[in-house]
């Protein structure tokens, strides 16, 4: 069984995008220290985008999402602050319908 976690990402604010991505960093590790295997874009992107100066756009990622998301037994969408305004979590929502995927909201506190 494997999860792909779904999340809110871009911000104007730049220590929003860092939050969101701890608050996802720190979903993973919970879903590991499960023994559930589970992928996020942005655990596993988010370190690189300064690195190699990748764009941080839902339309530059969509793809590599879809691909790790076909692949996923269910989804889980992290309920962070501003979820539901996110184009690419919107996205990836219709997508994970159009892959028949299982979806459980997970309240930002951890809790489905």
């Amino acid at each position: 069984m494997y999860i792909f976690i779904i999340s809110p990402y871009t911000d104007p604010d730049e220590d929003v995008i860092n939050q969101r991505a701890l608050e996802a960093d720190i979903y993973v590790g919970e879903l590991t220290r499960q023994g559930k295997v589970c992928y996020s874009a942005i655990s596993s992107m988010h370190h690189l985008l300064h690195v190699l100066e990748l764009p941080g756009t839902w339309k530059y990622w969509r793809t590599h999402c879809e691909v790790m998301m076909k692949q996923a037994s269910e989804v889980h969408v992290l309920c962070l602050d501003g979820w539901e305004q996110s184009e690419g979590v919107m996205a990836e929502i219709e997508i994970a319908k159009i892959f028949n995927k299982k979806v459980t909201y997970v309240k930002k506190n951890g809790k489905k």
